[in-house]
């Protein structure tokens, strides 16, 4: 009889200490949680209410960055220490052998932790949409890549091969890594080259490659790429690049079925849109 995956993270949360920080920051701080091997840090944020317990250590309400398996970065949201945090998050999960997400996180009303959000206007907002788009393009490199290797082929564009520590930002922030290559809404930062990993498995379509576009003035975009008019396994994008043509996902949509077994899921285009 097998294990749900509920039971899976139930067992997780009752073997976790649930450790609690001391003391009382004055002014918004930042508190880096360095993991030893058994502190387990990230997986702490799987506990009921335990990020919004910190709010007292680190000046105002928590939100939190598990960029890779040993370390976790808490600061309070609205502080001048945040914006800065994308970006060194972004670095340190492009450059760990152990990443986890560039995203940061927040508590809900029920205590649960939740991916932190911005909505349109907010100061962050750019921010927070890079970072769910890095996370987006590296994972689809990821499944590219693994995908070539399952099917014996070349491996080509690997997760180190034009992911996101390809030109990830510096201290400047979020908006480092526009593109240096001509085009000038491309950025170098979480381009994966998941096209140069040629087949899915035997017999099944290429899969396209998944883009990071923009700026951090204008905002940032995902961009799946269909290079030649034949069947292909596009990943969720905002918009696709259909041979020299851009459009949006909407005007696809319609057109495209979910390709069985992709996580992240893939999306089945047989031939270019005409007319």
């Amino acid at each position: 009889m097998g294990v749900s995956a509920a039971e899976v993270f139930e067992a997780a949360r009752a073997n976790l200490s649930g450790a609690v920080l001391h003391g009382v920051a004055n002014e918004p701080v930042v508190v880096r949680f360095v993991d030893d091997g058994d502190a387990y840090w990230t997986s702490h944020l799987l506990l009921q209410h335990w990020l919004e317990r910190l709010a007292g250590q680190v000046g105002g309400a928590p939100v939190a960055f598990a960029p890779e398996r040993g370390t976790l970065l808490v600061t309070a949201d609205g502080s001048g220490h945040l914006g800065g945090l994308f970006a060194q998050a972004e670095e340190i999960y492009a450059t760990s052998s152990r990443p986890i997400t560039p995203m940061a996180y927040a508590s809900d009303e029920n205590g649960c932790t939740v991916p932190y959000d911005a909505p349109p206007g907010h100061p962050l907002h750019h921010a927070v949409a890079r970072a769910e788009r890095v996370l987006a393009v590296q994972e689809y490199t990821r499944q590219a890549t693994q995908a070539a290797a399952d099917a014996g082929g070349p491996d080509a564009g690997g997760p180190d091969a034009g992911g996101p520590d390809a030109g990830g930002p510096d201290a400047g922030g979020p908006d480092a890594g526009t593109s240096n290559t001509g085009d000038a809404g491309t950025s170098d930062a979480g381009t994966g080259d998941a096209n140069g990993s040629e087949q899915s498995g035997v017999g099944l379509p290429r899969l396209a490659e998944l883009q990071l576009v923009g700026s951090g003035e204008q905002g940032w975009r995902t961009r799946a790429v269909w290079e030649r008019d034949e069947p292909t396994l596009l990943p969720t994008a905002d918009e696709v690049q259909v041979g020299a043509d851009i459009c949006n996902w909407a005007e696809l949509s319609a057109h495209l079925t979910v390709a069985p077994g992709f996580d992240p899921a893939r999306w089945t285009a047989t031939a270019w849109p005409h007319g």
